[in-house]
């Protein structure tokens, strides 16, 4: 660095210059003037990065009073090899960022193109599912059970159907969606057991279980049959034997029968009143009516 001063008054800047390991890369020298007042001013040293036009000079006075003092009439001139080498650095360093703008550009447009590929596929891929071929739609839910499928109703899918507690399927559990996209068969139902009536099938319609009911107790005076109640007296008589007589307790329809014997009289009573009531379309008809009494 070359300094050459018009007047030996120039001098170093009060505490300046920097010396040490801290800064033995502030080679640079450059000169501070400010106002008269002003006591730090004069020259110090620093980093590089203080040029200005290529020549290395800090220059923070009042132009107007240093004109009038002309108490430093310096010049401030940088050593030629010196600017050569941080020219050359400089020049290095915007050609590798150069590089590197270079570099990001072209992966931020390889990462556009990735992602316009594959929104592409992606949308193909939907646009080639919707436009597939399917089988009539089915609901997701039957009454008292459910269809669960494969693949919704497209060619192919397969749908299996359950049905609820103490309900059985009527048709096939199994239906396929065909190459005619037609649905292998038709939808099933789920429906209680062949004796058993109610919202979840827990009303008994079988005589025969009525039956056994009646003649496990035989003192019995109030029977079910299929949610309906029947309400049985009996009367013995030494001559005529026992006379039933069961009522209906929603319609207060009665029946009578009289036997020799006082269960073959509650059976048979029993038995009137259900033919009769179903007759009516009051009750259900027993899924085993073949095996009831004719009467009494």
């Amino acid at each position: 660095m070359a300094i050459t001063t018009d007047d030996s008054y120039v001098q170093w800047r009060p505490g300046e210059p920097d010396t040490g390991p801290m800064f033995f890369k502030w080679k640079n020298i450059y000169i501070d003037v400010r106002d008269s007042t002003e006591e730090r001013q004069g020259m110090a040293n620093s980093h590089p990065a203080y040029k200005l036009h290529g020549v290395v000079c800090w220059q923070n006075f009042n132009l107007d009073e240093y004109l009038r003092r002309k108490e430093f009439p310096v010049t401030c001139e940088s050593d030629g090899d010196e600017m050569m080498k941080i020219r050359a650095i400089l020049m290095e360093f915007q050609k590798e960022l150069k590089e590197i703008k270079k570099e990001l550009k072209l992966q931020k447009t390889t990462s556009t193109g990735q992602n316009r590929d594959e929104i592409g596929i992606k949308t193909n891929h939907e646009t080639q599912l919707h436009n597939r071929k399917k089988c009539p739609s089915l609901p997701t839910n039957i009454p008292y059970g459910k269809i669960t499928c494969s693949d919704s109703n497209h060619q192919g899918s397969i749908c299996n159907i359950t049905c609820l507690q103490n309900h059985i399927i009527k048709g096939e559990n199994t239906l396929y969606c065909e190459n005619d996209f037609n649905w292998s068969h038709n939808l099933p139902t789920c429906v209680c057991n062949e004796c058993e009536v109610g919202e979840y099938c827990e009303q008994g319609t079988s005589w025969h279980v009525l039956q056994q009911m009646i003649r496990n107790k035989p003192l019995i005076s109030l029977v079910y049959y299929a949610g309906y109640q029947i309400k049985c007296s009996t009367v013995f008589n030494l001559f005529i034997g026992s006379t039933t007589e069961c009522i209906d307790s929603k319609t207060s329809h009665a029946v009578k029968c009289t036997h020799g014997a006082r269960l073959t009289a509650i059976e048979g009573a029993v038995a009137e009143l259900i033919r009769q009531m179903v007759q009516k379309k009051f009750y259900p008809m027993p899924c085993d009516i073949a095996k009831m009494p004719k009467g009494c």
